[in-house]
């Protein structure tokens, strides 16, 4: 029988993967290891597939395996606690199996697909962790105008418009820029005309949309008091 020099293997890799990866690097045919080794070409077919459920049994796996990584070179230190750990999961996914129909399609679970599905749900995490970055990044901010109430009517000549915001958000009330501290709270004071003031307060991230709010304020005249006189 051909013997090879033992060499290091991947861990991250499933035993079939590496079996098959060793086979094609000496560029051997299945035909010939199976005249070699006295294995069944399916069993050999089933160890490079993972598909633990065409062998004939724990017994005979572990014989087969250890017969194959020694052909191949493959160090046994190394080869056997993957296949012990292989086959672990085997027996847990084999004692959670359901009896199904026999018409009822069914998916032969190998250790490959759980290595595939694993990476297909860690791929659909940072997909979705993206995702709610990027909308977080373009998503209009916060914007809470605490005071003064909507449609104030006041005989002051200013007032102060307070509220609050996210941290590093830009809010320009009426085209003056207010002061937002680190906890996203500002206060900017704004004089009035008498009669009817619009303002406008618009709140925007660096890349956001602009969330934009209004306030309608009315400042009157105070009456004029003459001395000696009611008020009118």
């Amino acid at each position: 029988m051909t013997s090879f020099t033992a060499k290091p293997l991947d861990a991250h890799r499933t035993l079939s993967e590496i079996l098959s990866a060793a086979r094609q690097e000496k560029h051997l045919k299945i035909e010939k290891i199976e005249k070699d080794l006295k294995i069944n070409k399916k069993y050999l077919q089933a160890l490079e597939a993972g598909d633990y459920q065409k062998l004939p049994g724990k017994i005979y796996t572990r014989s087969y395996i250890r017969r194959y990584a020694h052909y191949l070179g493959l160090k046994r230190s190394v080869v056997e606690p993957i296949l012990e750990e292989e086959l672990k999961i085997f027996d847990q996914i084999s004692a959670t199996d359901q009896p199904v129909a026999e018409e009822t399609p069914f998916i032969i679970i190998t250790p490959q697909r759980v290595k595939y599905a694993f990476l297909g749900l860690a791929t659909l995490a940072l997909l979705l962790y993206l995702g709610w970055g990027i909308n977080k990044i373009f998503s209009p901010p916060r914007l809470v105008i605490t005071a003064p109430a909507a449609d104030l009517l006041t005989s002051d000549d200013s007032v102060t418009i307070e509220g609050r915001t996210d941290p590093e958000v830009e809010v320009v009330i009426n085209g003056q820029t207010a002061t937002v501290d680190n906890q996203g709270v500002f206060r900017q004071p704004l004089n009035l005309a008498i009669g009817l003031n619009t303002i406008d307060i618009t709140a925007k991230k660096k890349w956001s949309k602009a969330n934009q709010q209004t306030l309608q304020i009315i400042s009157q005249s105070q009456p004029e008091i003459i001395e000696g006189s009611p008020p009118q």
